[in-house]
C-alpha cells in the first residue's frame, strides 16, 4: 500500500499541467470533435410513410382552406384593434304586429255623383260613405242646386216662370245623412238598406217679363228609408236605390178661390198644399208639394270610385 503512494501523488500534479497546454498551432479547429456530433444520425427508412407537414391555423373568423363549413367568430370590439369584427349574420326581420293590434288603418271609402236628379232635378247630390264595420257604412250626401228652371220643375203644364235657387250656403242647399246595412255582410258590395235623415232649404220664384210675379222659401225636413244595391269593378263603381220619405216640416200656403192677388194669400187650412202663384191676374197657382206629401219619393243612381 505504501508503494503506490507516491505515484497517486505525481498524477495528481501533473494532471492540470497537461490539460491548460493549449492546442498544436497547426491542428484545425475542426479537428476537435463535437460531443453532441460524436454520434451519427440514424440512417433513414426507405419503406418509411413520409411525415406530412402540419398546416398552419387559419386566421380568426377565416375558413380553412377547402371548408365549406362556417367557423365562430370573435364578437366585435371597436375597442380592440387587434382583434378586427368577423362577420356579422344579418339580423332576423322584426316578427308582423298581428292585424288590428295598433295603428291606423284606412276604412273602405267610396266617393260618387248622382247625375241622375243633376238632369232631371237640377240638383246635384255628392255621395261620400264610408265604412265603420264589415256591413255597416255611413253616408253623407251635400246637395248643391245648379239648374234653376230643370225638366222636372213644371211638369204641371203651368207657364214656364217658376225657378228654383238654394236657401242655403251658396250653391248648397243641404244634406243628408244615412246609416248602410248591407244584407251580404260585406261594405260596398251587394244590396243595402239605408235610413236617414235630411235637410235642404230652398226659394222658388216665378218671374215673367214684367218681373217678379211670386216667390217661397221652403225648409224641408225628411226622414228616409232606402233600398239599393252597389257593384264595383276596380276602383270604379255603380251604385243605385229607391226609397220613401217622410216630410216633418209640413210648410202651408194657398190661395183662396177668387183671389186676384199675391197679398192674399194664406198659410193656414191648406190642406197641406204650398202653393206659388204663375200669373199676376189670373194667379194660377201650383202646389209644390205633389200630390203625395207629406210622402216623398226617392231615386239615386250614381258613379264613382271605391276604395276598400
Amino acid at each position: 500500500m505504501r508503494s503506490w503512494l507516491p505515484f497517486f501523488v505525481a498524477v495528481s500534479i501533473a494532471a492540470p499541467t497537461v490539460l491548460a497546454q493549449p492546442l498544436d498551432a497547426d491542428t484545425p479547429p475542426e479537428a476537435v470533435a463535437d460531443p453532441a456530433e460524436a454520434e451519427d444520425p440514424p440512417p433513414e427508412d426507405p419503406d418509411a410513410a413520409p411525415v406530412a407537414p402540419v398546416p398552419e391555423a387559419p386566421p380568426l373568423g377565416e375558413a380553412p382552406t377547402g371548408s365549406t363549413e362556417p367557423q365562430p367568430t370573435a364578437p366585435p370590439d371597436d375597442r380592440d384593434p387587434i382583434y378586427p369584427p368577423g362577420p356579422i349574420a344579418d339580423a332576423p326581420p322584426p316578427p308582423e304586429a298581428p292585424e288590428g293590434s295598433g295603428g291606423f288603418e284606412m276604412p273602405p271609402w267610396s266617393a260618387r255623383i248622382d247625375p241622375f236628379n243633376w238632369l232631371l232635378e237640377g240638383r246635384l247630390g255628392v255621395e261620400l260613405e264610408v265604412g265603420l264595420l264589415d256591413f255597416l257604412t255611413v253616408e253623407l250626401v251635400p246637395t248643391f242646386v245648379v239648374q234653376k228652371k230643370p225638366p222636372t220643375l213644371n211638369l204641371s203644364g203651368a207657364p214656364d216662370v217658376l225657378e228654383q235657387e238654394s236657401n242655403g250656403l251658396g250653391p248648397l242647399s243641404g244634406a243628408a245623412v244615412d246609416v248602410g246595412f248591407w244584407l251580404d255582410g260585406t261594405a260596398f258590395h251587394g244590396y243595402v238598406i239605408r235610413v236617414g235623415f235630411a235637410t235642404y232649404g230652398y226659394s222658388y220664384n216665378t218671374v215673367d217679363d214684367g218681373g217678379p210675379i211670386d216667390s217661397v222659401d221652403v225648409t224641408e225636413r225628411q226622414a228616409f228609408a232606402m233600398f239599393g244595391s252597389q257593384a264595383s269593378w276596380g276602383a270604379f263603381t255603380l251604385a243605385g236605390g229607391i226609397g220613401l220619405g217622410v216630410e216633418l216640416n209640413r210648410q202651408q200656403r194657398c190661395f183662396a178661390d177668387g183671389t186676384t192677388a199675391v197679398s192674399q194669400v194664406q198659410t193656414d187650412g191648406c190642406d197641406d198644399a204650398l202653393e206659388i202663384a204663375t200669373d199676376r191676374a189670373t194667379i194660377d197657382p201650383v202646389d209644390l208639394n205633389g200630390g203625395l206629401f207629406p210622402v216623398t219619393l226617392i231615386g239615386r243612381f250614381s258613379l264613382g270610385v271605391l276604395f276598400d
